[in-house]
């Protein structure tokens, strides 16, 4: 921002940025630059009321203003992962089962659970009860709301699995001649499989149905049919009490190892980056804080809020700002907010596209202005076509309808049933995806092709094959530097570098920048392990075929390869036999020069 307005006081800016920045606004190069210079001023005269930051780095500094209240001291300090607290506090939890009484009630409740209703069989079940605790505190900081148990117990659950048993085997005894050959073949698997209990997706989709199945002609005695009847009710039932109930265990022994997380944490003085708004959250609702109070400890007052990436907040953020924007506003205040609402990709944290209306309307009588954005500054016309073309509105009805033919066809009851209303929301989230191209943004390009693979390895064979092949092509005319790769995760940011780099292709990601991941200083442990171990052979031979040796003594890649290849066989038959005193006999100058060389330097 200072950059931007330095640049543009004293008339230094590209003229193609100041085309992009001035223009929407309406303002001219002579007109901004006296206007950005008081600006620049102003800022610079008052750093302190300059805050450019994440939600999160905000509510970071409102927490520290008041720690106390909630049993932290100012000076607490935030960790990124909860994993390794939740694993010992776990740890902690099973080792009182054995003198405390409450909680062992509660491990057994979650084994009867483990056992019965999920039908797993892991002889250690701490890793899925650590997963599925780290889960639910992730869940629970994501939208700061308490967990509701249900009134069922399993042990309802499992009395209730018995009876629908025995009632299936009575069934079994009593049908008639006539039932059809598949449910008949089914319900005896069934039988077989289960004498105790079962789980919901074992049952034949064949008590689905209404009626017995049978065959043409064929009919069920009165006594069959109530069976019928009973069953199915029961099995339905079953279905809605066991999804209420199947995560009791699981937010008892939750709420349990949370406990002592909080006494863990509270004598550590440690937050977690994920619970930072959960906790803020807390000092409002329970009326812990005033709006003049936190800005008394914040030592400053905000009157100006604007929010930007506005589809990606979520309800909770949104809480722990709603009080101090309302105050802002009631005292001539503004708040401004961005956003694109098919940009929401940070559902799984908890952002809320439908944030947008309801903050309009919670905030009508405050003069609320909307606009939407027509004109797309940014990207070249080929990019804007196509994503025209891909988000109308026709084209996401297609799409929804051939998924759903898709899944039809492959599982029915993975099936994913799309309704009016639900089209509906769809159109208003995209209502406004349509944008106008600038007309000195000809040109762009978008290719998009479709891999079919039979399995991950070769799809990867494939993918691999065409990216090379792209980069060589790109090459031509554009930099290394000029280009990017983007990736949907962090395994394959890994993976893209590995091949980039087996290519000999300069390549920077995280992978890279990493030090323990990066190839000199790998190198480098290589020749360290060497020296203080000369027989560690894959240490020896892993440092001679790198850069650093090859560059440092002139020798040819390809003959070092040769050399340490030549000598596999022995290498397998000869115990002792070791690279280095083989290299020796042939390099002995070569590597003697080198080693006075990297020590001296």
């Amino acid at each position: 921002i200072l950059y931007f307005l330095k640049a543009i006081a004293l008339q230094k800016l590209d003229p193609v940025l100041a085309r992009e920045i001035l223009e929407p606004i309406g303002v001219t190069m002579e007109q901004a630059s006296p206007k950005a210079f008081r600006i620049m001023d102003e800022l610079i005269h008052n750093y302190n009321f300059f805050q450019v930051q994440t939600i999160d780095k905000f509510i970071n500094a409102l927490l520290a203003g008041c720690a106390f209240k909630i049993g932290l001291t100012a000076n607490f300090r935030i960790k990124t992962n909860a994993n390794e607290y939740l694993a010992f506090c776990l740890d902690h939890l099973i080792d009182k089962a054995s003198t405390q009484k409450e909680v062992r009630e509660v491990l057994e409740q979650f084994l009867h659970n483990y056992l019965y209703l999920e039908n797993r069989s892991s002889w250690f079940p701490k890793q899925d009860i650590l997963a599925i605790t780290t889960s639910l505190f992730q869940q629970n900081n994501t939208y700061g709301l308490a967990f509701r148990s249900s009134q069922y117990h399993v042990t309802d659950i499992i009395k209730s699995k018995r009876q629908i048993l025995k009632d299936i085997r009575d069934l079994k005894e009593a049908l008639p001649e006539g039932v059809d050959k598949r449910f008949q073949k089914s319900l005896n698997s069934f039988l077989d499989k289960h004498t105790e209990g079962f789980d919901i997706d074992s049952i034949s989709d064949f008590f689905a149905r209404e009626a017995v199945p049978l065959n043409k002609h064929a009919q069920a005695s009165p006594a069959v049919e109530k069976l019928w009847e009973k069953i199915h009710r029961n099995l339905r039932d079953l279905c809605e009490v066991e999804a209420y109930s199947i995560f009791n265990p699981y937010i008892d022994l939750y709420h349990s190892v949370l406990g002592a997380l909080f006494s863990l944490t509270t004598k550590d003085d440690v937050l977690f980056l994920s619970e930072l708004n959960k906790r803020a959250c807390a000092l409002f609702d329970e009326d812990y804080i005033t709006v003049e109070e936190l800005y008394y400890r914040l030592a400053t007052r905000i009157r100006h809020y604007l929010v930007d990436e506005f589809q990606d907040t979520s309800r909770l953020q949104w809480h722990n700002l709603e009080k101090m924007i309302e105050e802002a506003l009631s005292t001539g205040g503004s708040l401004f907010y961005v956003g694109d609402r098919k940009q929401a990709i940070y559902s799984f944290r908890g952002g809320d596209v439908k944030l947008f209306d309801d903050v309009k309307e919670e905030f009508g009588p405050f003069n609320v202005q909307s606009e939407v954005l027509r004109k797309n500054w940014r990207s070249r016309k080929a990019i804007i076509e196509f994503n025209n073309s891909l988000f109308a509105v026709d084209n996401l009805r297609r799409f929804i309808a051939d998924k759903q033919s898709y899944e039809e066809a492959k599982n029915k009851k993975a099936r994913v049933l799309f309704h009016e209303e639900d089209y509906a929301e769809l159109e208003r989230i995209f209502a406004h995806s349509q944008q106008e191209t600038q007309k000195d943004k000809d040109g762009g390009y978008v290719s998009i092709e479709a891999i079919d693979a039979d399995n991950r390895t070769r799809r990867d064979e494939i993918v691999r094959e065409r990216l090379i092949a792209l980069i060589a092509d790109l090459r031509q005319r554009f930099s290394y530097g000029d280009i990017t790769i983007l990736t949907r995760g962090n395994q394959e940011i890994e993976l893209l570098t590995s091949w980039l780099l087996e290519e000999n292709i300069p390549v920077e990601s995280e992978r890279t920048s990493s030090i323990q991941d990066n190839p000199i200083i790998l190198e480098l442990i290589h020749l360290l392990n060497f020296l203080q171990s000369p027989i560690d052979n894959l240490s020896f031979a892993s440092f001679i075929l790198g850069d650093i040796f090859t560059k440092a003594t002139g020798l040819a890649a390809q003959e070092l390869h040769d050399f340490v290849f030549s000598l596999r066989d022995r290498l397998h038959d000869e115990k002792d036999f070791y690279i280095y005193t083989e290299f020796r006999k042939k390099y002995s100058e070569v590597w003697d020069r080198f080693v006075d060389e990297f020590f001296k330097n």
